[in-house]
């Protein structure tokens, strides 16, 4: 009897500790609880991958121009069809085509000075077939008011240049670059890469001889965009 009135007494003062806690508590607002919401207001849910790339073929139209060529102003175009094996690997043709436009510098050099540039070897075109790697995925934030994804790849391929003087040179390439996103189905592209060929030079500037074969380079920057397909419309 003892015991069961202990435990009945027990029971009583663990319920009327719990009333009283209750009741002292302060009573929250619904307005505190937002103020309280405030203090996580820079915080900012950053949404998944959207962009898929697997099994879709990418079609790359840009212009480009050349950044290390000292005597001419080069422009063109260039082309790319690639397809993605995955979300990181992915094998592309890609050509292009330059023209060549005098500088003032020299303009000046043959008037003045009757040096001629034209026994100068120039890359006018590329094909070839490259191994595409997109390692890095990330998103940037625009004034604190949009999240922009973009991908960061990796070119690295070989095919064939075709100089100025009809010569057909086996090259290397080299590039990387970045895709932004768009749509699911359309990305800006810009890409910086180059080339290592050999070529016999022209045999007329001083000090050179006919059928020797020299390594050259010429470095690219491209600006365009990428449309991908099938479509995905969801």
């Amino acid at each position: 009897m003892r015991i069961s009135a202990l435990i009945l007494l027990f029971s009583l003062l663990s319920n009327l500790s719990y009333t009283y806690a209750q009741e002292s508590k302060p009573k929250v607002s619904v307005s505190d609880e937002l103020e309280d919401l405030e203090l996580y207001s820079d915080i900012v849910v950053i949404q998944k991958k959207f962009f898929e790339k697997t099994s879709r073929w990418e079609l790359s139209l840009s212009g480009l121009t050349s950044l290390n060529n000292k005597f001419f102003t080069s422009v063109g175009l260039k082309a790319t069809l690639g397809y993605h094996l995955s979300e990181r690997w992915a094998v592309e043709g890609q050509a292009w085509y330059l023209a060549q436009l005098d500088r003032d510098f020299t303009k000046d050099l043959e008037d003045e000075y009757q040096i001629s540039t034209s026994d100068i070897v120039t890359p006018q075109g590329y094909l070839g077939l490259n191994l595409v790697w997109t390692p890095i995925y990330g998103k940037l934030s625009l004034q604190e008011k949009s999240v922009n994804p973009f991908e960061l790849f990796f070119t690295l391929g070989a095919g064939m240049i075709l100089t100025d003087d009809s010569q057909k040179a086996p090259a290397i390439n080299m590039s990387f670059g970045q895709i932004h996103p768009i749509s699911k189905n359309t990305t800006i592209r810009w890409e910086v890469g180059g080339n290592i060929f050999q070529a016999k030079g022209k045999g007329s500037l001083q000090g050179s001889q006919q059928n020797e074969k020299t390594i050259s380079e010429i470095f690219y920057v491209s600006v365009g965009a990428s449309f991908f397909f099938p479509e995905i419309k969801r």
